[in-house]
């Protein structure tokens, strides 16, 4: 049975907002979730961070073309 081991937490978590629903790219390049943070087209939208190799950048709201007013809550 595996075990989790050197959990590290997510750089872009913060406490005055919700992050959920991750789903990961197939080449493992680009991680999409939710996230109610401020900045965003409606109440909940769905996010992008690219991997860097040992960190992900800096969250990237994906716009109007994905999000709405609403709430958009899985990006898979």
């Amino acid at each position: 049975q595996p075990e989790w081991g050197n959990l590290i937490p997510f750089d872009h978590n913060g406490p005055e907002f919700s992050t959920g629903h991750p789903s990961i790219s197939a080449d493992g390049r680009t991680l999409y979730f939710a996230s109610d943070r401020p900045g965003g087209e409606g109440g909940v939208d769905i996010w992008m961070c690219k991997n860097l190799g040992n960190q992900w950048s800096e969250p990237e709201n994906l716009g109007p073309k994905v999000n709405t007013s609403g709430d958009e809550m899985y990006p898979y």
